[in-house]
């Protein structure tokens, strides 16, 4: 699923070319605990929006949000 920053609220991008990228990896620390590392890169993807997706995702509203409500719901 790719997202568009040319509009808001933000719309499905069918190009795959023009979407940023995401890695997520899940690093197993112990019997009951897992490590999440999030990498979100290639803004330059969105052309023109790029940096202004990039501070969305970076603000307290962005993965640190999201990763807080992700973590809440698995514990």
């Amino acid at each position: 699923w790719q997202i568009s920053a040319e509009q808001v609220p933000w719309v499905p991008e069918p190009d795959p070319a023009k979407a940023s990228k995401i890695e997520v990896r899940f690093i197993p620390e112990d019997s009951t605990t897992t490590t999440v590392e999030l990498i979100h890169h290639d803004f330059d993807r969105h052309g023109k929006s790029g940096p202004d997706m990039h501070a969305a995702m970076n603000s307290e509203q962005g993965w640190s949000h999201l990763l807080k409500c992700y973590a809440e719901v698995v514990k």
